[in-house]
């Protein structure tokens, strides 16, 4: 079988044992067929790679002209077959915390959780990076959160308050 059938038996297995199935992407190879035979798989919903607060920059970060576009159709595709899906953002210098509800929206999500930036791992688990964009000093992390708490406000951020405050 090929790897989309895998990966589609994989999620109805998981979907036959009751088991709540998520697919992480940065978004670009979700046609609007491809969702629909997710959905019919069991895939229970999506979240998204978001890396900054507009198109070019969001593009040019991952090296992949068009990518808000696929987003935005993957979105709409979810929704019409029942689903949602929430933005994954990294906490990094590319993010405009203010900027966040419009963008996100202008994609079709409405939901968002954000990651710690990784600087430092000692695994060989690799999502992690030494980039000049993720390596925030103190204050840069305690204002991020600060901001991040402020748009829980009038957003829905799935990271709960006591865990932004714990990270911070």
């Amino acid at each position: 079988p090929t790897l989309h059938a895998e990966l589609a038996q994989i999620i109805a297995h998981a979907a036959a044992l009751n088991m709540e199935t998520l697919l992480v992407t940065n978004g670009l190879l979700l046609t609007q067929e491809r969702v629909r035979e997710l959905v019919g798989s069991g895939v229970s919903g999506f979240v998204i790679s978001v890396d900054a607060m507009d198109v070019q920059m969001h593009e040019a970060n991952r090296g992949l002209p068009g990518l808000c576009a696929r987003i935005k159709t993957a979105n709409q595709a979810i929704t019409t077959n029942g689903l949602g899906s929430t933005a994954s953002v990294t906490m990094s210098r590319l993010v405009e915390y203010e900027k966040i509800p419009d963008f996100l929206l202008s994609l079709g999500f409405h939901s968002v959780t954000f990651s710690y930036p990784l600087t430092h791992l000692g695994s060989n688990y690799l999502s992690f990076s030494d980039s000049e964009l993720v390596d925030l000093d103190d204050a840069e992390l305690i204002d991020a959160f600060e901001q991040i708490k402020q748009l829980k406000k009038h957003f829905h951020v799935l990271n709960s308050l006591p865990s932004i405050e714990e990270m911070q």
